[in-house]
């Protein structure tokens, strides 16, 4: 086999095991490295959380409301149901 046809089949070789690769993981390839360019293209990704400063919650007394099982409180005081918009 002469060098130019060794070289040619490790091309296709090569060239077949690209696009095998390319068909079955070709999408989650490129999300990975399109999500490892934003990583690097935003610093606020890079922010480690902190501690919160103020730990006080709100003492106000609010409207206890309910809704599909859940019950909670409103931070404000009654609500005006003319305003309120009601969808069937």
């Amino acid at each position: 086999m002469t060098r130019k046809k060794r070289i040619l089949t490790w091309v296709a070789g090569v060239a077949v095991a690209l696009g095998i690769y390319i068909w079955f993981f070709g999408d989650a390839t490129f999300w990975m490295i399109s999500t490892r360019w934003m990583e690097h293209k935003s610093p606020i990704l890079k922010e480690v959380p902190t501690e919160l400063t103020d730990h006080s919650q709100s003492t106000a007394i609010g409207e206890p409301l309910s809704y599909l099982g859940y019950s909670f409180s409103t931070p404000w005081g009654e609500v005006d149901t003319s305003k309120a918009k009601e969808f069937p």
